[in-house]
């Protein structure tokens, strides 16, 4: 595996796990709001 293919395999997961923890981090806020209203 080549430096760049590593670089770019990194930015990749990088982007990939961002995207899951906002997703994750909207989700919980969007049942604490849900359960805050009842």
């Amino acid at each position: 595996m080549t430096g760049a293919a590593l670089g770019f395999m990194i930015t990749i997961w990088t982007i990939i796990l961002v995207a899951i923890f906002v997703s994750l981090n909207a989700l919980l806020k969007g049942e604490a709001a849900k359960a805050a209203k009842k």
